[in-house]
Order: structure tokens, then C-alpha cells, then sequence
């Protein structure tokens, strides 16, 4: 899993993240997550358009970032999601509704002003 940090807009981060979401990509995810929330941007976007694969294992890293950013009242969105089985797999466990869904990133900083 490799991850890469991109600036959009002032507040706006997009986090793009490539290969499979398991449980070693987790624990890389996490503190990336960790160092980004300290910085207090408005809006997270998490770009899974080239995620290859998810494992059962790999999806708490998103509830605990879900939870983490509303807790800072850090907007949260995730795009590409469908493509990597995120979406269908996030609302087997009933955690979708924790996340706004976008088609593209452009979609998701228009959504939010």
C-alpha cells in the first residue's frame, strides 16, 4: 500500500491510496491519518479509485478516521469507493452512513464549498 498526500484547496487534503487495504496498509494508514488530523485541515478526501483490493481487517482504519474527524469536526469523504468494493463492504457493517460518497474530488470540494 502506498499513500500520497495532495493539497487541493486551503483545508482540502486528499489522501490517494494504491494496493491493498489490509492490515499492514492499515497500521501505515493510520498514522498518516494521526499526522494529518493534527494539522486540523476541513475536509479529508480519500481517493480509493486505485485500491486493488479491501480485507475485512482493513476497514476499521476508516471507521476509527471517520470517528477521529467528527470528532475534530473534520469533514470526511471518500471517492472512488464502488470501484474498490469499499462502499458495498462499509454498508455490510452498517458504517456507510459515517461517509459521504463522491463519484470524483472535484465533486466532493464542491460539495463542501
Amino acid at each position: 500500500m502506498s499513500v500520497a498526500v495532495e493539497d487541493v484547496n486551503d483545508g482540502v487534503r486528499v489522501l490517494s491510496l494504491r494496493g491493498e487495504l489490509g492490515r499492514q496498509a492499515a497500521h501505515l494508514l493510520d498514522k498518516a491519518l494521526l499526522e494529518l488530523l493534527d494539522h486540523r485541515p476541513r475536509l479529508l478526501i480519500f481517493d480509493l479509485s486505485r485500491v486493488s483490493s479491501v480485507w475485512p481487517d482493513g476497514l476499521p482504519v476508516l471507521l476509527r478516521l471517520a470517528c477521529t474527524a467528527a470528532e475534530l469536526d473534520v469533514g470526511c469523504c471518500l471517492v472512488g469507493a464502488d470501484r474498490a468494493e469499499v462502499t458495498e463492504r462499509l454498508e455490510t457493517t452498517g458504517w456507510l452512513d459515517l461517509f459521504e460518497v463522491h463519484e470524483s474530488i472535484r465533486d466532493a470540494v464542491s460539495a463542501r464549498g
